[in-house]
C-alpha cells in the first residue's frame, strides 16, 4: 500500500474536550498502570512492534525532504494505544488490513498547523493492534511527518466499525512511511521502524525542522 495510506492521526484538545480543529479523545483503551515498563523494551522490539502490515515501495529520503512534503511536523509523547480504522472491500474481505492507533501528547509543534504544545493526537498506524496494543508501553518519545489522511484508498473506503478512533475526528497521515521515529526508552538513540534502523546517538526531534 503507499505512502498515502500509511497513518492517520486524530487530533484533539488536552483531556476530554473537543479540539478547535474538530478532533476530540478516543476512549482509553489502556491505562499507564497496566503498560508493560518502558526501559524493558529494546529497539529490536520497538521495531517489531511498530512493524507494518504493508509493504511499501518507496524510496527513502533524507529528513530535510520528509519534512518538506509534509504539512506538520511534531514531537511527542505516547500515552495510549488503541484498535484503529479497518481498510475492506466488505465485512468478509480476506484482504481486510485493521489498523493501530496511538495517541500521543505534543511537546513540539515544528511545522504546520492542526496541533498545539499539550493537545493530545491519535495516530493511526499499519501495525498489528493483536500485537502492538498488549505490548507497546506508553511514554515514549516518538516524532511525526504527517498530511491530511484520505478517506479511502484505491477505491476502498476506511470503516470505523470497532475503531476506538472518535467518529468525528480530524485525520492526518504519515507523509512518507519514514514520517514515524521512536526514542530509544532509558537510553539514548532512536530508531527508525521502517527502514528496520538503529540510530544509537541523539533524539527524535534532532530530525525535526528548525
Amino acid at each position: 500500500m503507499a505512502a498515502a495510506a500509511a497513518a492517520v492521526l486524530a487530533v484533539s484538545a488536552c483531556g476530554n474536550q473537543v479540539s478547535t480543529s474538530g478532533g476530540a479523545t478516543a476512549p482509553s483503551a489502556r491505562s499507564s498502570a497496566s503498560s508493560p515498563a518502558v526501559d524493558g523494551v529494546s529497539n529490536k522490539e520497538l521495531i517489531f512492534l511498530f512493524s507494518g502490515t504493508v509493504e511499501h515501495d518507496v524510496k527513502n529520503l533524507p529528513y530535510p525532504a520528509v519534512a518538506a512534503r509534509s504539512k506538520l511536523a511534531i514531537a511527542g509523547t505516547i500515552v495510549d494505544v488503541a484498535r484503529g480504522r479497518l481498510l475492506a472491500e466488505s465485512a468478509d474481505d480476506p484482504f481486510a488490513t485493521r489498523y493501530s492507533a496511538i495517541a500521543v501528547t505534543a511537546t513540539k509543534v515544528a511545522k504546520g498547523e492542526g496541533a498545539a504544545p499539550g493537545d493530545t493526537i491519535w495516530v493511526e498506524l499499519e501495525a498489528d493492534p493483536t500485537v502492538i496494543v498488549p505490548q507497546l508501553p506508553v511514554d515514549l518519545e516518538v516524532v511525526l511527518f504527517l498530511d491530511p489522511a484520505a478517506e479511502s484508498f484505491t477505491g476502498i473506503r476506511f470503516s470505523r466499525a470497532d475503531s476506538e478512533i472518535p467518529s468525528d475526528a480530524a485525520l492526518w497521515q504519515l507523509a512518507h512511511p519514514q514520517g514515524l521515529v521512536v526514542g530509544s526508552p532509558g537510553r539514548p538513540g532512536f530508531v527508525i521502524p521502517h527502514e528496520d534502523k538503529v540510530v544509537p546517538r541523539g533524539k527524535p526531534g534532532d530530525l525535526l525542522p528548525e
